[in-house]
């Protein structure tokens, strides 16, 4: 082949899914071994991930390009410039409100967290009474739909967390764009 493509996720593949997602960390071997095959010729080394950029640039090396925040931008190996693929002035207002109803089920909800990133918010209920937590995520999910409505925004429940993200952010687009060059 010309040239050779991996694309790995992050949660549940290169670490062990946590309780509190900040401790997800890769050990220095899995570094290590991301950083030596990015090193083989015409290998090219790509984590595609729901996580933040920042989070992904501190644990991950430089010689693998990053797609952060389910396909909102790509950071290309060994560069410094970012691609946003996602347009993100018009949700900037929305933003404050979607905190404002999420920070009330944080204060309701012991164990429940809110993780804000570059593109969009996270309530975490990882460490929540199971079936409370779940009850209440139905019920944000559905509280946030609605506001949401006609926004560039969407709702995603996903394995213990209610995600409040631009909707144009999409993992296979991000990858065809790297297959593309």
């Amino acid at each position: 082949a010309r040239r050779v493509f991996l694309f790995i996720d992050y949660d549940g593949t290169l670490v062990p899914v946590q309780d509190k997602p900040e401790l997800a960390v890769p050990t220095g071997g899995v570094v290590e071994l991301l950083r030596d095959m990015a090193l083989i010729p015409h290998f090219s080394v790509c984590v595609v991930s729901g996580r933040d950029r920042e989070f992904l640039e501190t644990h991950l090396p430089r010689e693998i390009t990053i797609v952060a925040e389910h396909g909102a931008c790509i950071r290309r190996a060994g560069e410094e410039e970012i691609s946003r693929l996602v347009e993100t002035t018009a949700s900037e207002s929305l933003r404050e409100n979607v905190l404002g109803v999420m920070s009330d089920f944080e204060r309701r909800i012991p164990g429940s967290k809110i993780e804000r990133k570059e593109f969009g918010v996270v309530w975490h209920y990882r460490m929540a009474d199971p079936i409370f937590g779940y009850q209440q995520a139905l019920v944000l999910a559905d509280t946030l739909g609605g506001l949401l409505q006609r926004t560039p925004l969407g709702v995603l429940i996903s394995k213990k967390a209610v995600e409040v993200r631009h909707m144009r952010a999409n993992k296979g687009d991000a990858v065809r764009m790297l297959l593309d060059g």
